[in-house]
């Protein structure tokens, strides 16, 4: 299965922290937090991961190596210029065609199965499927 994971934002809204590092770089555990989720999608059976990069892409690519620490295998998809969210998915399309595939941000922290989510969609045959969740105030979020 496979997975796209959009890494190109600066982080913002994270500074300080940011200007060293980008956030998916953040340390959660001692470990980049881009490590722990990874690891948690491989570990639901994505094998697949297509990384799309913007700031500081370099450092992601030297936290995850090419993948096989991780039981992954990953294509690195840069950007020239920022893209945006759906800008950068389509930038790795070549990548993406011929099968379904969960797109997610690089600095999501989570638990949630989303295996079950890909799934559902599956059976359903959906088009595009989009999971969300409720909170107090999303003007936080972009």
């Amino acid at each position: 299965m496979k997975v796209c994971i959009m890494c190109g934002g600066e982080g913002t809204r994270l500074r300080p922290l940011t200007f060293e590092r980008p956030k998916p770089c953040i340390p959660i555990v001692n470990r980049p937090s881009i490590q722990h989720l990874v690891s948690h999608l491989s570990n639901l059976g994505f094998r697949e991961v297509v990384m799309t990069l913007g700031y500081m892409g370099k450092d992601i690519e030297a936290a995850l190596g090419d993948g096989s620490l991780f039981g992954v295998d990953i294509t690195y998809v840069h950007e020239k210029t920022k893209l945006g969210t759906a800008g950068s998915v389509r930038n790795a399309k070549k990548h993406l065609d011929g099968q379904d595939f969960l797109v997610v941000g690089g600095d999501h922290v989570t638990d949630l199965n989303v295996l079950e989510f890909y799934r559902v969609h599956q059976k359903e045959k959906a088009i595009t499927s989009i999971g969300l969740i409720s909170i107090d105030d999303p003007g936080e979020y972009g």
